[in-house]
């Protein structure tokens, strides 16, 4: 029998945290929710995971800082940001540096399933609506970094702004 992927959910809403682990839950996926960083941290020492998806706003520490400090301590962790308001540039700059693995926009959707999937190597970059690319991600790639980084209107123009390539798989 395969191996259970193991997901962290960091979120300091009980009821966010919730959603995400009902719109994620997968056989062969299990899951660890928790409501802060320092959690997070301390729970990787007993059950290391596959992939942590973290909220940008946590009490403390944010999602990109914490995030950023998984990769140092676990570089094979993938990791993905969510948030439901404006991203801000350090974590476009954390996703370009390949501290983070990709962005999302709350609520969970497609998008953030897909990128789940892609990230545990469960599926292919096409299966997903609309992703978003910057071009330095490209020698990433052969790196085993992520290929998809933010999603949804607001990330794609965001990324296009700053250069980035916006790509949609077909329908």
């Amino acid at each position: 029998m395969a191996r259970l992927k193991v997901i962290y959910v960091v979120d300091a809403d009980p009821m966010a945290r919730h959603g995400l682990w009902r719109a994620l839950t997968r056989p062969g996926w299990s899951f660890r929710l928790l409501g802060d960083a320092r959690t997070a941290l301390e729970a990787m020492r007993q059950l290391p995971p596959d992939l942590v998806i973290a909220d940008l706003d946590l009490p403390g520490v944010d999602g990109v800082a914490l995030l950023a400090e998984i990769h140092h301590r676990a570089p094979s962790v993938r990791t993905i940001l969510v948030s439901g308001t404006e991203v801000p540039p350090g974590a476009r700059t954390a996703v370009r540096d390949g501290l983070i693995d990709g962005l999302a926009a709350k609520p969970a959707g497609g998008l953030l399933i897909g990128m789940a999937e892609q990230l545990l190597g469960e599926t292919l970059a096409a299966d997903w609506p609309a992703f978003a690319i910057p071009e330095p991600l490209s020698e990433r790639r052969r790196g085993g970094r992520a290929e998809v980084v933010a999603a949804g209107p607001k990330a794609a123009q965001d990324l296009l702004d700053e250069g980035g390539v916006v790509r949609a798989s077909p329908p």
